[in-house]
């Protein structure tokens, strides 16, 4: 005996108000979607050819009170100023921020690069990186007080890691 729980009957296709309405709302969506993709080919080659090839670097803001943080743990590195400055490759060298984050950006992703830290004249760290190693095309760096490190990772969300295009 033939199992016939799997075998399709044809219905007759509906019609109707019901029907109607749902055809006229695909079709809304489909002329809203083709819109933004034209209007987005049209507006956006060039943003997503350099999104694709360019990377950035959000610095963060110093945090508050690190020094005072640091000293509760001894301040293993020794003396601190504080007046932290990084550069990226050869380029020019930042001041680390007390207030608002800047951002390095148009960086190649393809490339390895050397992001160097000093804290007043003295170079206190560098170290290679790309961009895949560490997780994606925009990253943070920021100071962790008590550990007395730099981090440089995707920001996920962080609140002192939020650079604004321009920044």
């Amino acid at each position: 005996m033939p199992n016939r729980s799997f075998q399709r009957t044809p219905s007759a296709p509906r019609s109707g108000p019901l029907n109607s309405n749902v055809r006229l709302t695909a079709m809304k969506y489909l002329f809203r979607s083709l819109v933004i993709i034209v209007a987005s080919a049209l507006t956006g080659v060039v943003v997503a050819e350099e999104l694709a090839t360019h990377g950035s670097i959000c610095v963060a803001p110093m945090p508050e009170k690190a020094s005072i943080l640091d000293a509760e743990t001894g301040n293993r590195r020794g003396y601190i100023s504080y007046k932290f400055t990084v550069r990226l490759d050869k380029g020019k060298w930042f001041e680390v921020p007390e207030e608002r984050p800047f951002k390095i950006e148009r960086i190649d992703l393809d490339k390895k690069h050397l992001l160097s830290i000093r804290d007043g004249d003295q170079l206190i760290e560098s170290f290679w990186f790309t961009f895949n190693g560490r997780g994606g095309a925009d990253l943070c760096l920021s100071y962790k007080p008590w550990y007395q490190t730099w981090l440089l990772e995707p920001p996920r969300n962080r609140p002192w890691c939020k650079c604004k295009n321009g920044d």
